[in-house]
């Protein structure tokens, strides 16, 4: 699950000094490092590119990387008032510094990062633009992320990804001597752009490249691409394998950088310290199924997840045959785990789609009327625990990167004699209920108006700061008929 790094050489022989013209100022200080940027960087001049048949799309390698300078890149994605608002930040001895708000030229989505922030051009021999484009920008970790600079750190440690729509408040970045390749969704077709050479431009939109003062040097790289149509072993629009193998077997030879991967049972590794805090999020995403038996289920996503500090991090250990497992929850103490104490089992999951560890009594879903009464049960009594959406990597303890604690372990087979589950700060675990027995079977219920409760620890056995917020509650309504039904969400609620 820990994606390999890559070190080019002749990618770092690239790297060039990037000059700011504009300082932080501090309160209390006279002037300080240049604030940290980005540039773009290349290793080489020339690509071949191929096309296939008559399909409109260009396959674009890796060959425009993104690079982090002066330090770390760092951008603090906040929905807490409604939009996103971006700030650029960078660590100092008293906290984080807020360098500059920055303001996209569009609508921003946490997924996708910051949006229309390259453009990507193609011109012909006569400087003609043929083909155009632009893009949006992740500053992340990824996996394809590049070490250029011998100095820097031997890993990155942003996350992986932008967020999802589920994320309250994210980190964006690069680390210093890191660079991020570019995708830009590139299409010519072969009437506007006959195969032969052209001149591919990737430049970083104007209105980011002044509010990060960058340079028009280092704002805008280009290169001389050959583009050749193949008439077969073509693929849909989109990716295409052939093509990918071929642009990496035409680029230089890569040498790969170790990542460390921590051991288990208290030794030291990535771990938060503390108590955890399990809180819940309102269901959402409602849908109604009608079974073959006659019977209706509502379905829907819920969430639960860490506010922190601590890791919640539980463990369970085989002993002989038997088909569960003592799970024993351990709390960060210094970066090690330690304090093992026993909070439940785990059982393994024989029902089709599962074949893997659940543990038991991490979060109940019912449904109420509207004082507070139980109407129905989901069955979904037990969990596999994995980090699926970042939602506060902002909060005191957030884990960035969650594939460094080796999440390998949290789903293991039935032959497996150990498993570890961890929910690092900062991040949530979000099923769906879209299969009989754990969907609500509302075959009897009445139209009307009620409650879908979602509940983090409902037996108050897992060791957490707070149980104040274990409770979230979405109203929704209930009508249509026998066969028909019909789900309305109305908004979250508080307890009734």
């Amino acid at each position: 699950m820990v994606g390999i790094r890559r070190s080019w050489s002749w990618l770092a022989a690239a790297a060039v000094a990037l000059t700011v013209t504009v300082l932080v100022m501090p309160t209390g200080a006279h002037a300080t490092s240049p604030a940290p940027s980005v540039r773009l960087v290349t290793g080489i001049r020339h690509i071949d590119v191929q096309r296939f048949g008559k399909r409109a799309r260009l396959f674009l390698p890796e060959v425009v990387y993104v690079g982090a300078t002066h330090g770390n890149f760092r951008i603090d994605a906040d929905r807490t008032s409604g939009h996103i608002q971006l700030r650029q930040v960078r660590s100092t001895g008293h906290g984080l510094q807020t360098i500059r708000l920055i303001h996209a030229p569009g609508p921003v989505r946490m997924p996708t990062g910051l949006p229309g922030f390259l453009t990507t051009t193609l011109r012909n021999a006569a400087g003609n633009v043929v083909a155009s484009t632009r893009t949006g920008f992740c500053p992340t970790a990824t996996y394809d992320a590049q070490r250029i600079d011998p100095h820097s750190p031997p890993t990155p440690t942003y996350p992986g990804f932008c967020g999802s729509e589920l994320t309250h408040a994210m980190v964006w970045g690069i680390n210093r001597g890191w660079a991020v390749p570019v995708y830009p969704n590139l299409k010519a077709a072969p009437d506007v752009a006959p195969d032969g050479t052209y001149r591919l431009t990737v430049s970083i939109t104007p209105t980011y490249a002044h509010q990060l003062h960058v340079s028009r040097a280092d704002a805008s790289r280009s290169i001389t691409l050959r583009l050749t149509t193949e008439s077969n072993g073509g693929c849909g629009d989109g990716f295409c394998p052939a093509a990918r193998r071929a642009a990496r077997a035409a680029q230089p030879a890569t040498a790969p950088v170790a990542v460390p991967r921590p051991s288990y049972g208290g030794s030291t590794g990535p771990v938060s310290s503390g108590l955890p805090d399990l809180a819940a999020l309102p269901a959402r995403d409602l849908t109604i199924r009608h079974s073959g038996n006659g019977n209706d289920y509502l379905g829907f996503a819920a969430t639960i997840w860490n506010a922190g500090p601590g890791t919640f991090d539980v463990e369970g250990f085989r002993i002989g045959s038997r088909k569960t497992m003592v799970a024993r929850q351990y709390v960060g103490r210094h970066g090690r785990l330690a304090h093992p104490t026993k909070i439940g089992s785990f059982e393994f999951d024989t029902r089709p789609g599962h074949d893997h560890w659940h543990l038991r009594d991490v979060a109940r879903y019912d449904l109420l009327d509207l004082k507070g009464n139980r109407v129905v049960l989901s069955h979904k009594q037990s969990f596999c625990l994995a980090p699926t959406d970042p939602i506060n990597l902002t909060r005191p303890g957030a884990v960035w990167n969650p594939d460094s604690i080796g999440l390998s372990s949290n789903c293991p087979t039935a032959q497996s004699l150990w498993l570890r589950e961890s929910l690092p700060a900062g991040w949530g675990d979000t099923y769906v209920q879209s299969a009989g027995g754990q969907a609500f079977n509302i075959t009897g219920v009445p139209n009307g108006r009620y409650l879908i409760r979602v509940t983090a620890n409902p037996r108050g056995r897992v060791h957490e700061i707070t149980r104040h917020n274990d409770s979230a509650y979405l109203a929704i309504d209930l009508g249509g008929t026998p066969g028909d039904r019909t789900a309305t969400a109305i908004g979250p609620v508080a307890k009734p």
